[in-house]
């Protein structure tokens, strides 16, 4: 999140956005740093963050993509992290490669 103009909390989640370039604007808007003019309308917008459980050995995220609107529908997406064995159990059966362990 932001807080005063300084991105706060987990330590892997801001290494993750500095390794892929890409930061936390405003109003939870996630831009490229260094746009390319290919790339100036993707943003991403975070619609829902549910932080770290431990209990539940997962985190995940919602976003919305404005740049890809198709007449009235915005898509979104969940991305998740977590331990692999316990995301495992939600996979479609069939899902898992075989090399996922």
């Amino acid at each position: 999140i932001r807080l005063q103009d300084k991105v706060e909390g987990d330590t892997t989640e801001k290494a993750t956005l500095r390794a892929v370039k890409w930061s936390l604007g405003l109003k939870g808007r996630i831009i490229p740093r260094n746009p390319s003019s290919d790339s100036v309308t993707e943003v991403l917008e975070l619609v829902q963050r549910n932080p770290f459980s431990s209990a539940l050995k997962r985190m995940s995220v919602i976003v919305s993509t404005p740049h890809m609107k198709q007449k009235d529908y915005v898509p979104q997406y969940a991305l998740c992290k977590g331990a692999p064995e316990v995301l495992e159990t939600m996979y479609a059966e069939g899902a898992v490669p075989p090399s996922y362990r």
